[in-house]
């Protein structure tokens, strides 16, 4: 009998099954059934139920009546009543099915269900789930996807995709007094394991998908029940190729096909196989669920990150093409403001043009811009400055009034002072860069240009300027080479100057936020570079290098959290922050002349292609993906350590995706805070020192490659993490070794950190002026060391390690020697709890590869100078967990573990004359698959867990039941 009650309270992991329902979306997250509201600009969770034990839910179908729900998971199918606007369940019935269940259909009118199993079995059942009979087809093979089609029984088809590279088609009703059902088609021409099958009653085709990577069309005339009466051939149509690996899943539409694949993109092509849209989704994680509402141009898709994502079918765009009939070349364009389109032909010919009311209006023809010109708009788009080969500068102003142009500005230098380039700083300043690399400053002031100051960019090939911006009370500068330099408006050269921030292509946009005080650049070789600007010493520090899927990066739009860029012919729009394409538009490249209007709920993209000008405008509405629910960790969580603050968990998290993550939970929402990427390799363990100020503490991070990096958490500030030190040396055998645990100390006043190494050593790291630096070394036998612990007694610091042979090893760190050591296991020890019982006398619990949990009670005493072990007591058990026990917890009444094979189980202990006796109190079964570890929070009355591995679950463990 259990002694404990657990509540799952939040779950985040992959996304199983997705199902649209008008304004509804449901979700099954493990176990859990999520209903969410989705309207047009936000979404709600309205509900979450329970629907399993411990395993996951693989299939929604909605009745026909749409009050009622048919679930199933892995070999389990449920049947509950729904009404969505009470957000009532009620299960109905339930059936345990003797075969892993592939897919349910809801038949005759609701009044029967049909399942198809793994073993090519159909399941009739009436709609209180009692059995009526099954239908063995004649081919008995492992299935790894089938599909269900038409809604009564003497109709239905089934497709099976087999693990043979084969699509079977038949019909359980063809022959139902034979012993084994018939085979009526075969498919062949895949070259690999079926993964998905999607036909629709009335369509006369048929789409599959498989770990081939491809996605074939299957074509045939009339319907697919009538065809099968007949001799006539089901033919491929078309195979399409676009995934990078396996294709888990496709949907027929109208007029469109999507497919999802392991390799994070969702792709929509057309009905003749020819691709349109190729979306990077979930963080290259497995895309494992989708669904769609063409009424509603709305694809929804559910990944491995735990996130699900809304996307447009098709983006709703206008598109226009403005054929420039003069005999000119257009050479340069920019839009404005108003949304009138201003060009400039090799002429020197300036338009006016509006593609709304499709006129061209020719403003003025300037001599000295005639084969050579530079067109820039400022930030306002009021504002146009013109300069060329003849030291010429022009500005021309929008009158908002009449919508007309006018010169506003003009300067003449010398005549034969060529400007290389020309940057708006702001609607007030310009800087442009001549011959020699020399930077002017200008200010436009009563109908002129007044020169306020000159710098010098230092000497460099094709010396000229590609970017630049106010930064502070200074001016940041990019040149052709890919050099940052910043400038004080007083000095001729640089104050400071960063060699190849990007490569030697140029730095092609700067933008400083005054309010943070960070400078972003961008260039042509994939990389967003951030550097903080010390307004005291007024120098400029590199905080992040971050490298993008795109060579050529354009711009940043940062209300928006857009960047632009150009991926070959494609001109890009990419969220900065889920990192995804927004939109991908074919447009010829980079090299052509082209601008980007961006404004609060709509945008402008205009270019030169063929003398032709394009001009497309989108609502950002109609094109931008929506977070029903935020992604979290890719790959698998190491590590994660938890703190509580103002009744709210921040979780910090670090996994195989490199990634370090921080996390909120305020009892009903997880909100993701920051994603840091400064890991070369994986993130295997995490350790937290508080400081004195209780809002300040620091975190060390490390993993593979022998990298440990320090960062500081400060909860008074609005960016909460910040990197102080990386610790890494790459050209050392220790590129080599893994940290597998770490853990710190305060040791006569020094900060220690104390790292457990793949390689079987111990190193000891000092902590001076917020760097480490390695101070000893203890070392063990050629074994991997997997954790490390430190234990006090009297005025001695004692380390406990644990390795892959299963002992509890104990050093004296004064003497760097081991004075004791346990057997706790047969092989590794991957966690562990302890509780310090008096002053010399301590609990150990661990547990292992071995699958058990063992529980020692030891006394450490001293010889003379020598410090020595006695053993009190010790307890084991290895039937309770089937599998590894990763994780383990310990307090003064209870201990909890957790395991690979998903159970959290849960013992009341106590300790009399020296014996451990152990009851068991409960077990919860989690659909975190590969558990690596919990955190527990202790109250008096309850524990709250926070279990992960692949992905988190919160739950709540009443100790008062």
């Amino acid at each position: 009998m259990a002694l404990v009650k657990f509540t799952g309270k939040l779950i985040k992991t992959d996304v199983t099954a997705i199902k649209l329902l008008e304004n509804h979306l449901l979700c099954g997250i493990g176990a859990f059934l999520h209903v969410y509201s989705i309207d047009e600009t936000a979404s709600s969770l309205l509900h979450k139920l329970r629907v399993f034990n411990g395993v996951r839910i693989y299939g929604i179908q909605l009745s026909e009546s749409g009050n009622k729900v048919l679930l199933h998971a892995e070999n389990q199918i449920k049947v509950y009543s729904m009404d969505l606007k009470s957000l009532e369940f009620k299960e109905i019935a339930c059936v345990e099915s003797s075969d892993w269940v592939l897919r349910a259909k809801w038949i005759d009118s609701d009044e029967n269900i049909v399942a198809i199993s793994m073993h090519n079995v159909i399941e009739y059942y009436t709609k209180d789930l009692e059995l009526k009979k099954s239908i063995v087809c004649e081919e008995r093979c492992i299935l790894y996807c089938a599909n269900l089609s038409y809604n009564r029984w003497e109709d239905l088809v089934v497709l099976s995709g087999t693990v043979f590279s084969e699509v079977l088609i038949w019909k359980p009703s063809f022959d139902e007094g034979a012993e084994l059902c018939k085979v009526l088609r075969r498919l062949t021409g895949h070259n690999g394991v079926l993964f998905s099958i999607h036909h629709v009653p009335g369509m006369e085709l048929i789409c599959t998908t498989s770990d081939d990577r491809s996605v074939i069309l299957w074509q045939f005339d009339g319907e697919l029940q009538d065809v099968l009466k007949t001799n006539e051939e089901i033919r491929l149509k078309k195979r399409m190729y676009g995934h990078k690996a396996r294709v888990f899943g496709c949907q027929l539409l109208t007029n469109h096909v999507v497919s999802i694949g392991e390799d994070g993109f969702l792709i929509v092509w057309d009905l003749n196989g020819n691709l349109l849209r190729k979306i990077e989704a979930h963080q290259n994680g497995r895309i494992w669920s989708v669904d769609c509402s063409e009424e509603r141009n709305m694809i929804v898709t559910g990944g491995g990150d735990s996130g699900v994502i809304v996307f447009p079918i098709k983006p709703l765009m206008m598109i226009d093409h403005l054929e420039f009939q003069e005999k000119a070349t257009p050479k340069h364009l920019v839009l404005l403001e108003n949304n009138d389109i201003v060009l400039i032909t090799d002429k020197g010919c300036v338009y006016q043009m509006n593609s709304e009311s499709d006129w061209c209006r020719l403003m003025w023809t300037f001599e000295e811009f005639e084969s050579y010109s530079l067109l820039e708009v400022s930030s306002c788009r009021k504002m146009i400055a013109l300069a060329g080969f003849k030291g010429v500068i022009r500005v021309i102003t929008l009158n908002e009034s009449n919508g007309k142009l006018e010169l506003t500005a003009y300067h003449r230098g010398i005549e034969k002072d060529r400007t290389y380039s020309l940057h708006w700083l702001n609607c007030k300043h310009i800087l442009t860069c001549g011959i020699d690399g020399l930077l002017y400053l200008w200010r436009i002031e009563n109908g002129a240009l007044i020169l306020l100051h000159i710098s010098q960019l230092p000497k460099i090939k094709e010396r000229w300027s590609t970017a630049a911006c106010l930064c502070g009370k200074g001016i940041a500068v990019g040149d052709r080479k890919g050099n940052l330099h910043y400038y004080d408006l007083h000095d001729l050269n640089p104050m400071q100057t960063f060699k190849r921030t990007h490569n030697h292509l140029g730095i092609t946009n700067l933008h400083y936020d005054s309010t943070s005080g960070i400078l972003t650049t961008l260039g042509r070789n994939s990389r967003v570079c951030k550097f903080k600007l010390d307004s005291h010493t007024r120098q400029l520090e590199l905080l992040t290098s971050d490298k993008l899927p795109f060579t050529w990066l354009c711009s940043m739009v940062q209300e928006k959290r857009i960047i632009t860029a150009f991926s070959g012919n494609d001109f890009v729009l990419w969220d900065y922050k889920t990192r995804r394409v927004v939109l991908q538009l074919g447009c010829g490249g980079g090299h052509r002349s082209w601008d980007f209007n961006p404004k609060h709920s709509k945008f402008e993209y205009v270019y030169i292609k063929n003398k032709t000008i394009n001009v497309i405008k989108s609502e950002w509405s109609c094109i931008n993906s929506r977070d029903i629910i935020k992604g979290f960790h890719v790959n698998e969580i190491n590590s994660l350590r938890c703190l509580k603050r103002d009744g709210c968990i921040y979780s910090l998290s670090g996994g195989e995706d490199t990634t370090l993550r921080i996390a909120k939970y305020d009892g009903q929402n997880f909100e993701n805070i920051d994603v840091l990427k400064s890991h070369l390799s994986s993130i295997r363990c995490l350790n937290l020192y508080q400081l004195e100020d209780e809002s300040k503490c620091f975190l060390f991070s490390a993993g593979g490659r022998g990298q440990i990096i320090l960062w500081q958490l400060d909860f008074n500030k609005e960016n909460i993490c910040n990197q102080l030190f990386s610790y890494y040396e790459a050209d050392s055998n220790l590129s080599e070794v893994r940290v597998m645990d770490l853990c710190s100390a305060k040791i006569n006043d020094e900060v220690l950190l104390f790292a457990a190494c793949s390689d079987g050593k111990i190193k000891i790291y000092s902590m001076q002026n917020d760097e480490l630096k390695l101070a000893k070394t203890l070392e063990y036998k050629l074994k991997c060391i997997l954790k490390v612990t430190l234990l006090t007694y009297e005025d001695e610091t004692i380390v406990v390690s644990m390795a892959t042979d299963g002992y509890l090893v104990f050093w004296d760190l004064k003497t760097g020697y081991k004075f004791g050591e346990i057997k706790a296991h047969i092989s590794g020890i991957n966690s562990f709890a302890f509780r310090k019982m008096n002053e010399d006398i301590f609990l150990f619990l661990t547990g292992g590869d071995d699958n058990a949990l063992t529980m020692n009670l030891f006394k450490i005493v001293r010889n003379e100078n020598e410090l020595g072990l006695e053993t009190i007591s010790d307890y084991s058990n290895d039937g309770t967990h089937v599998a590894q026990v990763s994780g383990v917890y310990l307090d003064e009444e209870y201990f909890m573990a957790t395991s690979l094979d998903q159970k959290l189980t849960i013992f009341k202990y106590d300790i009399l004359n020296g014996t451990i006796l152990v009851r068991y109190a409960g077990v919860y079964n989690s659909t975190i698959s590969d558990a690596k570890g919990i955190e527990v929070f202790r109250s008096e009355k309850s524990l709250e867990i926070v279990l992960y591995g692949l992905g988190i679950e919160i739950i709540n463990c009443n100790l008062s039941v």
